[in-house]
């Protein structure tokens, strides 16, 4: 019948909106986890290079240090102006490297820090890639399990069937299909969560990059 035809078209388009949505759902979470990877690689960098920068540093000041450790200012008057100079001058030297050594310690405190927040990051991306992978693949076997039967069905239908038999299994068809689109439905609403929850990772990772490389 014509309403029939109407039907079925409309479900088409609707079928086709449905599945154009869940692309762009999937597209969004592919996105969400190439940003989450970049800032990754960008945070294991900035650790990378800090901790270069500390063992410098490290290496410098203990140098400093050891060489005029035996320096210090003496509290004797009789000591002349240049000794006390000469003291001041090493003695300021060997503190540059006590400092430098500090500053060391705290780079790779900082370095290890930015490590533990990416490697939370980097865990809740896999996670996140794994729930988006489970949801498609559900999906796509939701769909195989609704396409083979219409299949079937329509290859049967050449033999001439019973008319009665026919529509109820188009009947049955529609009803599997609108469970189909249903489960896209979901399934696309979790993805959109996925790439939310992605994003969020993102701007953690992000933030953490942010205030380490403040404070160095």
């Amino acid at each position: 019948s014509l309403w029939l035809k109407s039907h079925k078209s409309a479900a088409h388009r609707s079928s086709q909106g449905s599945a154009a949505a869940h692309i762009v759902a999937m597209e969004r979470v592919a996105e969400a986890v190439a940003a989450v990877e970049v800032c990754t690689r960008t945070g294991q960098d900035c650790a990378g290079t800090i901790d270069v920068l500390a063992e410098i540093l490290r290496r410098f000041g203990s140098e400093l240090r050891e060489a005029f450790e035996g320096r210090s200012l003496s509290s004797k008057k009789e000591t002349g102006e240049e000794e006390r100079a000469v003291a001041e001058l090493f003695v300021a030297w060997r503190e540059v490297g006590e400092a430098q050594v500090t500053l060391a310690t705290r780079l790779g405190e900082l370095a290890a820090r930015l490590r533990a927040s990416i490697a939370r990051g980097e865990a809740s991306r896999g996670q996140r890639s794994a729930e988006a992978k489970r949801l498609q693949d559900a999906l796509e076997e939701a769909a195989v399990g609704v396409n083979a039967p219409l299949q079937q069905r329509s290859w049967l239908g050449l033999f001439g069937n019973d008319p009665g038999n026919k529509e109820s299994s188009e009947a049955a068809a529609r009803a599997q299909q609108q469970r189909l689109e249903a489960r896209r439905a979901a399934t696309e609403a979790c993805l959109e969560q996925v790439a939310v929850q992605l994003e969020l990772t993102r701007c953690e990772n992000s933030a953490a990059v942010g205030d380490v490389v403040s404070e160095v």
